[in-house]
């Protein structure tokens, strides 16, 4: 495969995802998580300015889904935080 074809696949998976929300039904926050960090990690090794800025908001994609991750855990965990409004 071109690189060219893969950056068009990976731009486009972006798309889908930060623009429209789009997720396999069967990925889970873990998943999105793992998956996240997979295209940031193609994103820095390309190196320009734009890809740094696609990583800044998959970061912040990624920091929602740990915080989510970590409240499902507390209370599936029974430790619920009672001062949370």
């Amino acid at each position: 495969m071109s690189e060219k074809y893969i950056d068009n696949i990976v731009d486009d998976i972006y798309s889908i995802i930060t623009k429209r929300g789009n997720w396999p039904f069967s990925f889970n926050a873990d998943d999105k998580i793992k998956f996240l960090k997979t295209i940031q990690s193609f994103y820095v090794k390309k190196d320009t300015q734009e890809g740094y800025a696609r990583c800044a908001t998959m970061q912040k994609m990624i920091d929602i889904l740990e915080v989510y991750n970590a409240r499902v855990s507390a209370r599936s965990s029974g430790s619920i935080d009672l001062s949370e409004n």
